[in-house]
């Protein structure tokens, strides 16, 4: 991916889409239809462009119109690394985790069953 400047991903029908993560991890800001869990998956317009349903010529000229802007891409690209190391890296999935599910010493304890009533 490296020699990608920009991913466009052109689904019309998306789950959670790895390879937006993939892409942005890689430093390459991504372009996607507004399809299921893509737009998720980006920081709108600091690490990538979720679209909106248009005509292919509009579309196009969103992308070329990023494709000509170096300082932008440029910007996106450090965004895109440190969005995914924060929210979809290691660390940042098992601090979501905790955040649910909370860590043993913060569920009660169960009582002692044989304890005398």
């Amino acid at each position: 991916m490296n020699a990608m400047d920009v991913l466009f991903l052109s689904s019309v029908t998306e789950g959670l889409p790895n390879v937006l993560i993939e892409a942005q991890a890689m430093g390459c800001p991504v372009v996607t239809m507004d399809v299921g869990g893509a737009a998720e998956t980006i920081l709108p317009t600091i690490t990538g462009i979720a679209l909106q349903e248009a005509p292919p010529d509009a579309l196009a000229d969103d992308i070329i119109t990023l494709l000509g802007d170096t300082a932008r891409r440029s910007g996106m690209s450090e965004q895109a690394i440190a969005h995914v190391e924060a929210q979809f890296g290691l660390i940042g999935m098992i601090g979501a985790l905790k955040d649910v599910y909370g860590t043993p010493h913060d569920r009660p304890t169960e009582p002692d069953r044989d304890a005398a009533c």
